[in-house]
């Protein structure tokens, strides 16, 4: 376990508990500093690194504060979307690389992207009000590699971390209409029906299930393989950053709304409460 900078102890410390709520272990630690990637579980340590790039107060949030979760509605996502990894994902590479129905690198890329979907669609199955953290660094996620050419591999990727989180109730299906021309021309209705039978499935499987996940991974791997070799697409590109930068506008407002609304229930008489409870009496 890397020494963990002072100036992050509040911060990470407050994370872990938090993440406790989730994960219901007390093994798991929060590391907060230089990453490979802006969030990631690492089985080895045992510890969900965050990187400190992503907005979080300059190391004094209390994250055990729901006013601060929701100021860093970012940062609190992609914890909520780690502590789901550790509560409802197998993250030993090599069960899945091992026979029967062994996995090569092209469909192990494809099950973590399936992957996504399952343990978030568990998260909100019990805390519903972790929605909004969840679609938050969702769409943040979305935009992956600002300077990656936008390839086939690429589209696939939005189909199954995107369309895959409207099937989980993450994302609305209002949230990518955007992109359903450019989608629907690439792959086809057909083909898009055929994955999200899959994903579907893919997502009802139990935490523990093995064998069943390696299938599902083998028939979208099948089907997304024969789009590899299209060309780049500069539409899509422009496509996606708009809808991204909408998403985000979208976003900000939801989150404002949960603010009043959270103070529209602190700030209530107790004469309004009274008058509530004999309402529902």
């Amino acid at each position: 376990m890397r020494k963990l900078d002072n100036k992050w102890l509040l911060t990470a410390g407050s994370m872990q508990k938090f993440s406790q709520r989730i994960t219901n272990r007390d093994d798991v630690f929060v590391y907060i500093g230089e990453t490979d990637g802006p969030a990631l579980f690492n089985m080895n340590s045992r510890e969900i690194e965050i990187s400190e790039d992503i907005p979080m107060g300059e190391g004094q949030s209390d994250f055990m504060d729901p006013d601060v979760r929701l100021q860093y509605d970012l940062a609190t996502g992609l914890l909520v979307h780690e502590s789901g990894h550790v509560k409802h994902s197998i993250l030993d590479p090599n069960l899945f690389t091992q026979e029967p129905l062994a996995l090569n690198k092209y469909e192990l890329d494809i099950f973590f992207l399936l992957e996504e979907s399952r343990i978030e669609k568990n998260i909100v199955k019990s805390w519903q009000n972790h929605r909004h953290y969840l679609r938050r660094s969702a769409v943040w996620l979305l935009q992956g590699d600002e300077n990656k050419e936008i390839t086939a591999n690429e589209k696939a990727r939005i189909l199954l971390l995107g369309y895959g989180r409207i099937s989980a109730g993450i994302l609305n299906p209002k949230d990518l209409e955007l992109m359903h021309p450019i989608m629907r021309e690439h792959f086809g209705d057909e083909t898009i029906d055929k994955l999200r039978d899959l994903w579907v499935e893919f997502q009802a499987q139990p935490d523990e299930e093995i064998f069943e996940k390696k299938r599902i991974t083998k028939e979208v791997a099948e089907i997304l393989l024969p789009f590899e070799e299209s060309d780049s697409d500069s539409e899509f590109l422009e496509k996606l950053k708009e809808l991204l930068s909408l998403l985000e506008l979208a976003l900000e407002f939801e989150k404002n709304d949960l603010f009043l609304e959270k103070d529209k229930k602190e700030n209530k008489t107790p004469k309004e409460e009274v008058k509530k409870i004999r309402t529902l009496s």
